[in-house]
């Protein structure tokens, strides 16, 4: 059942069999979704399809240092 859900969340139609025929279909309604809930999948799949979070500063790219010391040093240049 959540795979249906999940495909008609999508805009696909889902066929229904019976002793192998197909007795109907579920299809999607043409109504705008509705609003996702705070934190969850969905909506974070939604966040990181539209965000763009930039170039990777060429320091972090190109350095030896873990990645948790350049983020600290960068923080503090930016606050300086």
């Amino acid at each position: 059942m959540a795979q249906v859900v999940r495909d008609l969340q999508n805009g696909k139609s889902v066929r229904l069999n019976y002793r192998h025929r197909v007795i109907g279909i579920l299809k999607p309604i043409d109504e705008p979704p509705q609003a996702l809930r705070r934190g969850s999948f969905g909506a974070v799949q939604q966040f990181l399809k539209a965000a763009s979070f930039g170039p990777i500063p060429p320091k972090l790219r190109t350095s030896s240092r873990s990645f948790k010391q350049e983020v600290t040093e960068l923080r503090e240049s930016d606050l300086a």
